[in-house]
Order: C-alpha cells, then sequence, then structure tokens
C-alpha cells in the first residue's frame, strides 16, 4: 500500500511541474472590459479576478446581480470559484459561447449552463440584457459548497499551529504537510477497514447465504476492495479542502472517479464469484444436470457485462463520446453479425435450450438424424453419443430448430408388443394365453397392472395377432430393457407351457398325400381346463420368481434412498458447522 501512494505521489509532482497552474485570462498589465453582455465575458470576469496574478473579488463579484449585497456577492464567487477547483472543473473559455442572444436548446431560454453533468443548478442567465450568475443559482452555490467543503474551506489553516512561507511545486508549505496528513490517514484508515470489513463478510457469506466453501483468499480481495472505496470515498471529501491549482485538482478528482469506477468494477466482478459459488451450491440440491453445464456460461456472461460496462464508464470519464463509439460498434456488429449469422443463431439456441431445458445432461434423446444420450451442453453446441458410442456434435442453433423426443423426461415408458400366433391355434387356447399374459403383467413388480391391454386384436394375413400394452414404471432406458427382457422371456416360456406357436411371415403349402409322412401341424388333444391347469403351475412358479424380483428391485431402491439420505445429512452439517478456514481468518483478522 505504501508503494502505490508513493508511486501516486512522484505521478502528481511530475504533473505539478509540467502543468503549473491554470491560466484563464489576459495578462494582468492588461486592464479587461467589463460588458457582461454575453456568458463567455461574464464567466471570464468571474474567474479572471479570482487568479493569483489579477486578484480583485469586487470586480469577479460582478458576475453576479446587482441586487445582492456586495459582501454576499463576493462570498459566492469566491465560493463558486472553489466548487470548480474542488471538483476539478476546468473553464474552457472557447467553450462558452460569445453571442448576447444565446439560448439554451432544451428549454430556449437566454440560459447557459457551464457543466450540465456536475453542476446542472449553477448557470449563467440573461437578465435585462446583462449575463449573470441567475439568482437560483445562489442557494445551489451555498449547498454545494457545504457539501464539498463540509469543514470549511479553511480547516488546515486553522489547525496547522504554523505557516511556512515557501512554495515547492506550485505548492504552499501548508499543503504540502496537509497532503502527507492525509495520506498518513488514508493508509492507517485503510488497514484498520480492511481488516474490520474481511469477518463481517465472512459471516455473511458462510452463515447467512450458506456458501460454506467460499474461499478465504476471496474474501480478503473483497475486503481489500471495499476499504479502498471507502478510502476513496474520504479522499474526495479531503482533497478540496487543500485547495490546489485547478489543473492538478482536475487531474486528482478525474483520477479519483475513474479508480472509483474501475473498484466498483473489480468488486462486481468478485460478487459474480460469489453468487457463481451459491448458485453452484444450489445446483448440487437439485436433479437438473443442465444447472452444472449452465453455471460456467452464466458466470462468464456476467462477468464480460461488468467488464463491458466499467470499460464504456472510464471511457465517459475520460471525455470520450461514447454513444458515437457505441454507434460504431453496433455498425460493425451489424456487420459482424451478417458475415457470422451461424455463430449468431447458435448463441441464441444455446440460451433458448438453457432456459427451456428440453433435456438434460444424461437423458436419451431422439432426433431427425440421430438417437444417443446427452453427454455436454455447451456454449455453442452438443455432444450426443450414439448407440455405436461415437460422438456426434450437433450445433445449438439447429437443436433448438429440432423436433425432439426426450427418452429420459418420461415416468413410464410404454411397452405395446403385438404377439403373433400361427393359425392352427384353437381359441381356447389363445384365451388361456392371454390370461396367462395378464397375470404375468400383474405379477411383475415394474409393470404398472393399471389401463394395461391384453386382447386378441387382428386376424392378419399370416398370424393370429394378440395385442398388449402396458406401462413399465422405471427411470432410465437400461431398466426399461431388462424390464421387457423378463417380460418377453416370461410370455415365451407360458407359449411353451399353454402350448402355442409364434406365427411369422412364411407360406405354407398343403399336400392331400405323402407317404409315410407326418402332418406338421400340431394336435391339440388337452382340453382347455388341462392346459388351464398347466399353465396355473408355470405362473405360480413365475410368480415366485417375480417376488425375487420385486426383492431386488426393492432392495436397489433402499440402497439409492440410503445415498440420498446420506448426501442430505452431510449437506445439513456443512450448513450447521461451517469450514474451519472461517474461524481461522476470523482469529487473523482479530
Amino acid at each position: 500500500m505504501v508503494k502505490v501512494f508513493v508511486r501516486i505521489g512522484l505521478l502528481l509532482m511530475l504533473w505539478g511541474l509540467c502543468s503549473g497552474p491554470a491560466v484563464l485570462a489576459q495578462n494582468n498589465d492588461e486592464e479587461v472590459e467589463i460588458t457582461l453582455f454575453t456568458p463567455r465575458n461574464t464567466a471570464f470576469i468571474h474567474l479572471h479576478y479570482l487568479q493569483r496574478d489579477s486578484h480583485n473579488p469586487d470586480s469577479a463579484a460582478r458576475a453576479f446581480h446587482p441586487s445582492l449585497p456586495p459582501e454576499k456577492r463576493r462570498e459566492l464567487a469566491l465560493k463558486l470559484q472553489q466548487i470548480y477547483d474542488g471538483l476539478g472543473l476546468f473553464v474552457v473559455m472557447e467553450r462558452i459561447p460569445n453571442n448576447p442572444e444565446f439560448r439554451d436548446t432544451a428549454t430556449n431560454d437566454h440560459i447557459y449552463i457551464p457543466f450540465h453533468r456536475d453542476l446542472p443548478n449553477i448557470f449563467l442567465e440573461r437578465i435585462d440584457s446583462l449575463w449573470y450568475y441567475s439568482p437560483q443559482s445562489t442557494e445551489s452555490i451555498l449547498k454545494e459548497h457545504s457539501a464539498l467543503y463540509p469543514f470549511g474551506s479553511d480547516i488546515w489553516i486553522n489547525l496547522l499551529p504554523f505557516d511556512w512561507d515557501f512554495e515547492f511545486l506550485g505548492l504552499e508549505g501548508w499543503q504540502l504537510i496537509a497532503a502527507l496528513i492525509i495520506a498518513l490517514i488514508v493508509i492507517l484508515l485503510h488497514l484498520i477497514i480492511s481488516r474490520f470489513i474481511r469477518p463481517i463478510i465472512t459471516r455473511f457469506a458462510v452463515r447467512r447465504i450458506r456458501i460454506p466453501d467460499v474461499e478465504p483468499r476471496l474474501i480478503r480481495r473483497i475486503s481489500r476492495v471495499i476499504s479502498l472505496l471507502i478510502v476513496l470515498y474520504v479522499l474526495k471529501i479531503l482533497i478540496p479542502s487543500l485547495l490546489l491549482p485547478i489543473s492538478l485538482s482536475e487531474f486528482l478528482m478525474r483520477a479519483i472517479r475513474i479508480v472509483n469506477t474501475v473498484f466498483i468494477g473489480v468488486l462486481l466482478y468478485r460478487f459474480v464469484e460469489i453468487l457463481s459459488a451459491y448458485l453452484n451450491m444450489l445446483s448440487d440440491k437439485t436433479d437438473t444436470r443442465m444447472d452444472k453445464q449452465a453455471l460456467p456460461i452464466i458466470d462468464k456472461i456476467l462477468k464480460i457485462l461488468v467488464i463491458i460496462v466499467v470499460l464504456m464508464h472510464v471511457l465517459a470519464l475520460l471525455d470520450v463520446n461514447v454513444t458515437a463509439l457505441l454507434a460504431g460498434i453496433s455498425i460493425g456488429g451489424l456487420a459482424l453479425a451478417l458475415a457470422s449469422q451461424d455463430t449468431a443463431r447458435n448463441f441464441i439456441g444455446s440460451i433458448i435450450i438453457f432456459i427451456d431445458q428440453p433435456f438434460q445432461v444424461g437423458d436419451f434423446i431422439q432426433g431427425s438424424n440421430f438417437l444417443g444420450s446427452v453427454v455436454e451442453v455447451g456454449f455453442r453446441s452438443t455432444r450426443i453419443m450414439l448407440i455405436n458410442t461415437s460422438i456426434v456434435t450437433i450445433p445449438n442453433g439447429q437443436l433448438a430448430d429440432m423436433h425432439i423426443t426426450n427418452f429420459g423426461k418420461r415416468k413410464f415408458r410404454m411397452m405395446d408388443p403385438k404377439i403373433s400366433l400361427t393359425y392352427d391355434t384353437p381359441p381356447d387356447r389363445i384365451e388361456v394365453f392371454m390370461e396367462g399374459i395378464k397375470d404375468i403383467i400383474r405379477e411383475h413388480p415394474k409393470i404398472v397392472d393399471e389401463n394395461s391391454i391384453v386382447n386378441f386384436f387382428e386376424m392378419a394375413d399370416y398370424a393370429l395377432v394378440v395385442f398388449v400394452r402396458a406401462y413399465i414404471a422405471v427411470p432410465d432406458y437400461f431398466t426399461e430393457l431388462r424390464v421387457k427382457e423378463e417380460f418377453y422371456l416370461s410370455v415365451m416360456r407360458l407359449a411353451a407351457t399353454v402350448g402355442v406357436r409364434f406365427a411369422f411371415p412364411s407360406s405354407t403349402l398343403y399336400i392331400e398325400q405323402f407317404p409315410e409322412k407326418q402332418s406338421l401341424i400340431p394336435r391339440y388333444e388337452k382340453d382347455k381346463e388341462t392346459v388351464r391347469n398347466e399353465m396355473m403351475t408355470f405362473l405360480e412358479k413365475n410368480k415366485a420368481h417375480y417376488e425375487k424380483l420385486r426383492t431386488e428391485y426393492e432392495e436397489i431402491e433402499r440402497l439409492k434412498q440410503l445415498e440420498k439420505e446420506e448426501e442430505e445429512r452431510r449437506l445439513a452439517e456443512e450448513k450447521n458447522n461451517p469450514p474451519a478456514h472461517t474461524d481461522e481468518s476470523e482469529k487473523d483478522t482479530r
């Protein structure tokens, strides 16, 4: 910190050598004509007769209306000059209109405001064909002076017990001593405030908004920046009391405004990091995996916005025409957008995907030309692992316009096979077979019995079709495949038990006589009750098998629930017991 202030002091010394006091008027051996016919003449008279080489407060007071007492006019003239000097507002005479009939473009009145942004209520006004500082400006001058010099403009002269009658680099002795005292005050203030703010920010981050993993280094940086902002505010109050030359005061005040803007930008940048840590903590409590993909992008966008806003404000403080600059950037951005329409389209597609969240990482999705699992959702494209484990990258612009089927969002997954039986199957065997399928659906632990359908559906070209529709209560595609496998194997065993055959596209040639060859068509000699009894024996065995499966599925769900409870317990302990580094940082600050 000391090195920083030493460098600032050297820079100010060089500036003082190069710039020197501001010259606002003609040589002091020439008499200036006081006409007050134009805004320029009035402003020139006011400042010219308050310079060190041409000091004459009575002549400077003529810039105020004669209706005021002479002492009041001299007081206002001096205070207005001190306001200009304290704020570092350099009056450029060439920019002040020299037209007696000048009118303000906004109000169309005979008024002129020297500093619209800093002092909008202090202005020159034409009264009886002469230009004066308006009567409305009188109250504003007194308020601005009280705010700028809360302890008076002569505080250092009254406080210092001695007066050195010498000058160095254009500054008087009391100004140099006061500047040294201000530098010491600022250094001590920074050391005290930075250590005082650090535990406050730590408690706020860990105990209020519940961010247990905030880095101590980040807390130190934020407390340091807040301390420097407070120090800059104190400097902004104390520097005008030094009554520095206008050129040096302008440089210092502008430097303070720029540095203050940069520090505010740094503070916002650090707060974005805390916000990212907080959002990351919230995303750990949700099941949406898209949050972790979106957080780095949101973090980068917010940081870029902070940098752009700070840069624009600094350019405005340096008197750069930001409006014209933005207009030029807009034209260039339009040309760039026309040249890179696909990039802009992908960017907008990314925003749409992150807002709508049609899928998330890990979901099994199907598009117009792909079928696979989502691996990563990026800022420009999305990576999908196909069934053959190859990775395909699809631009988000195309993905946002595509019809996507998300198999991972389903609560239930439909199973609708059409079971084809041969035409020689007797009707009673078909009825028994369908009863067995209904029992399989009813007993399976993962197949939903409600709204299930098992019906003789169609007499097709080569088969008698049994239509089956049921829903599977599984969380993912791989469990769905396992349940379907269990169901189909059970149906095949049921068909073997009942004595029905599955049909497939084929042609049958019937020959009335063929010596020593038996017909391939099975004989259905068992009656319906016998077949039903055999089926019931099979279903009892199948039910025992499903009971075992139900136990396996319940054990899997129990383990998942235990893992979830363990994770919730761990997060609760971290909330109630902040990390050890928090206490250590607080001890250091004490």
